[in-house]
């Protein structure tokens, strides 16, 4: 036998190996009927505007807008010239949107940016009559003294810049900064689709590598930070969380398996022999697993941390049993009787758990399908080696001890009225609290909120830059302006964005508003270069410098005194340089401002491609973005304010669309897992028991315990997810386990039920099982953490009932009464 399944197990693990992978696509894991009509709509919107799919987007953050601009549109540069990247869309530094921004300001901001042009005209006028150090010094001095107190124009505060870093690549600016000067923190995205590679556990790592690679060669401003965010880097974070969750639960768990059955069982080759039939159960269960559904998911990755907690339970039971009749039977005896009494016990205890892990499989929910489905393979093979593997090994291993072994539990043993009212008032309390337990539908739940990428997102969300709670319409042109008006008398619509808000009112009145000062600059036809630089000349304009320095701002100062500190170390050449910089820059910043200004008004048949396509379509269709009035919190806000949308509109997708319908799919399959369970494990306890009141008896600790996990998760705020509640019909299966064998012992004969091996076995179950399911609570993951979190509450509860409640009932049946 031994060596028969070692064989198997070698065959099984070379076929895991070579033909096993991980299905790294998340928007598998749920499988929507395409009669749903939000599905269809959000199908159509991917196909029209698939530049809103999987992308990976660059965060560019800093306190200077003008750096930060210059990071990103850099960014973009690099990005488009990469091969690897289908489409790089930046439309903070696009030219069209930097050339047209002023049009977009209201008529009043728009005076007081023309002002701020005037302001640097005078200055301007003098530089192009001798754009050279000296002069520049003269003028810079000449300002400060008349206007005492006042910001340097745009011009000067730029070329002290320019001279000071000798940066060729810094031009003077002529027009004033179109930002708001009092927003504390400025930002610019870059959105970048790159090729994925599903074929890969990672398939997006070598998106995210590049993208990082780049990131990491940036010469970065002071202030300035590059974050990577989005769809692409999210997942990859997720995936790799799940990854890198299985193997740290699996390096826990089997340290706290070894330590609980060492401490339990105090026997070398029994615990030995139980890691032996683990070991070659995950095996054959990968094998399998492979076998029949081909891929391993996000979830299904954790089933390999389950065998261990799920699978001990058989061998414990066994083995525990085979030791208690040792004691006064031979080895083969007592392996004889071990397999006569609790093989039956196994038996229903393993097709319960299998029924609970099967029950999503009828379901949408994919990704708990092929989790249940690989689980319920896991039980049949964990049940098989049981009494087979399992009974080989321990025939070679001393289970006897000196004395009968003494487990005693007769501290549970307390009086039946006190704990029936106890249980009462818990139940009664814990129904109070659950009743108020959410479900969390966002995938975001799930994340872990400390990673770059969720917090760059996040930050995103709380500046109003990104949102996860809008609605996208998809509509004809000929029924957007209609529509938009509708949507925007809506109480719960907040805002929206259409192609026609690309189109800013009133360009014509803002074109002859810049028109005055484009004629004026346009008196500056000719830049003079400066004069070739005389020692004297130069001392003379910093002395005059220095003593214009009390006349200016805190800011302005400190950048004229690290100027004059730097001019102090130029030499000729470097001098030479900077008036020859200093001439094309002025040319340059002239020749920009008369472009900008002298642009006409543009309709949205003059926006650039890539623009326009992301919100019109390649068939004419309008995007229409909704916002809600106000941030939807829980699952009742956003159904109002989906069905709201969906009475005006003829379609609605996007993200909360999704997460929405999703969220309904996964409670559906909730549901119907529970009652698939519930239905076949009752069916199952009756046939096995033959009477419905030792049935309920081994359901009613399951149930008192998920109301006490409910009220303990609502009073902590642990919600449900998308992951975890896969714990419910869960518990249904593992948590009547351990009422079949107490009952099935209670009912059998056992006297001192507390101090059996069953009670031994009960126990040592439980808290392997606890141990192995903490440790999932260590897993990056969110969903994975939260199984771990969630079953180790429950199965700590269930240990408690089934030790305190479920004797007393016992008591109280006729047969017991009788005695």
């Amino acid at each position: 036998m031994m060596i028969g399944t070692l064989l198997l197990c070698l065959a099984a693990l070379y076929y895991a190996v070579s033909f096993g992978r991980i299905n790294s696509d998340l928007d598998s894991l749920i499988r929507p009927s395409e009669d749903l009509k939000w599905f269809v709509d959000n199908e159509h919107y991917k196909q029209q505007f698939p530049y809103f799919e999987q992308t990976a987007v660059l965060v560019v953050s800093g306190g200077n807008a003008g750096e930060v601009d210059r990071v990103a549109a850099m960014l973009k540069q690099r990005l488009t010239a990469d091969a690897q990247f289908q489409s790089v869309f930046a439309p903070g530094v696009s030219d069209f949107v930097l050339n047209h921004k002023h049009y977009f300001l209201e008529v009043s901001e728009l005076q007081q940016w023309v002002q701020g042009i005037e302001y640097a005209y005078g200055p301007a006028l003098r530089l192009a009559d001798d754009a050279g150090v000296v002069n520049f010094l003269l003028v810079v001095a000449d300002h400060l003294r008349a206007n005492r107190g006042l910001p340097l124009p745009g011009l000067l505060a730029s070329g002290a810049n320019s001279i000071r870093s000798s940066d060729q690549d810094s031009g003077l600016a002529l027009l004033p900064p179109l930002s708001d000067p009092d927003v504390a923190t400025h930002y610019q995205l870059v959105v970048v689709q790159g090729v994925q590679d599903l074929t890969q556990q990672l398939p997006n790592e070598l998106i995210v590598r590049q993208l990082r690679d780049v990131i990491t060669t940036l010469d970065l401003p002071s202030g300035v930070e590059v974050r990577l965010t989005g769809e692409v880097a999210l997942a990859h974070e997720e995936i790799q969380a799940a990854l890198n969750g299985v193997g740290l639960a699996g390096v826990v768990s089997i340290v706290l398996l070894a330590l609980i059955l060492g401490f339990g069982i105090r026997s070398v080759g029994f615990v030995a022999a139980i890691f032996a039939m683990l070991a070659a159960g995950v095996i054959l269960t990968l094998a399998l697993a492979v076998l029949v559904v081909g891929a391993f998911n996000t979830l299904s990755l954790i089933f390999v941390v389950m065998f261990f907690g799920l699978g001990v339970d058989f061998a414990v039971h066994f083995g525990l049993r085979v030791r208690e009749s040792q004691q006064t039977l031979s080895r083969r005896a007592a392996l004889k009787l071990a397999a006569h009494d609790v093989g039956p016990a196994l038996l229903l205890c393993m097709l319960t758990s299998s029924i609970a892990f099967l029950a999503f499989v009828p379901t949408d929910y994919v990704g708990l399908a092929e989790l249940g489905l690989i689980s319920a393979m896991g039980m049949v093979v964990a049940f098989l080696l049981s009494i087979t593997l399992l009974p080989a090994l321990l025939s070679h291993t001393n289970l006897r001890r000196a004395r009968p072994d003494r487990f005693n539990l007769d501290i549970f043993a307390l009086p039946t009225v006190p704990t029936l009212i106890g249980f009462g008032v818990f139940v009664l309390a814990s129904s109070w609290f659950a009743k108020d337990l959410t479900f969390d539908y966002s995938v975001l739940a799930m994340r872990d909120a400390d990673t770059q990428g969720m917090q760059a997102f996040l930050e995103l969300q709380e500046a109003g830059i990104t949102t996860d709670y809008s609605i996208s319409v998809l509509v004809d042109q000929k029924d957007a302006l209609e529509l938009t008006s509708q949507l925007k008398q809506l109480d719960s619509v907040g805002s929206t964005t259409s192609p026609g808000d690309l189109v800013p009112r009133d360009q014509a009145e803002k074109f002859t508003l810049v028109q005055s000062v484009a004629e004026r600059f346009r008196s500056i036809d000719e830049v003079y270069p400066g004069a070739l630089t005389d020692p004297e000349d130069l001392a003379s304009a910093v002395a005059y410098l220095k003593q214009s320095l009390p006349f200016a701002r805190a800011e302005d100062r400190q950048s004229l005194v690290t100027l004059l500190a730097s001019l102090s170390r130029f030499n000729e050449p470097q001098l030479a340089r900077s008036n020859q910089q200093l001439e094309t820059n002025l040319r340059e910043a002239l020749s920009q401002l008369q472009s900008r200004l002298r642009l006409p008004p543009f309709a949205l048949d003059d926006l650039p491609p890539e623009l326009k396509q992301r919100f019109i379509s390649a068939n004419g269709e309008y995007l229409i973005a909704v916002q809600p009035a106000e941030k939807l919190g829980n699952r009742e806000e956003t159904t109002r304010f989906i069905r709201s949308v969906s009475a005006v509109a003829p379609n609605v997708a996007g993200r909360s669309v999704v997460e929405w319908g999703v969220g309904a799919l996964v409670v559906e399959a909730f549901a119907k897992a529970v009652g698939f369970s519930l239905i076949g494990i009752l069916i199952l306890l009756m046939v096995y028991f033959r009477r419905l009141s030792l049935a309920m008896l081994v359901l009613l600790p399951v149930v008192v315990s998920l109301l006490g996990t409910f009220a303990i998760c609502e009073l902590t705020g642990l919600s449900l997810n998308m992951a975890n509640i896969l714990v419910v019909p869960l518990i249904l299966g593992l948590g009547v386990d351990t009422g079949i064998h107490v009952v099935h012992r209670a009912t059998n004969g056992v006297d001192r039920l507390y101090s059996s091996s069953t009670a031994r076995a009960v126990v040592i179950s439980a808290l392997t099982t606890i141990g192995t399911f903490f440790s999932l609570s260590f897993s990056p993951h969110l969903g994975a953490a939260s199984i771990g979190v969630l079953l180790t509450v429950a199965i700590s509860l269930l240990v408690v009932v089934t030790f305190v409640l479920l004797p007393t009932l016992i008591r109280l049946l006729p047969e017991q009464t009788k005695d």
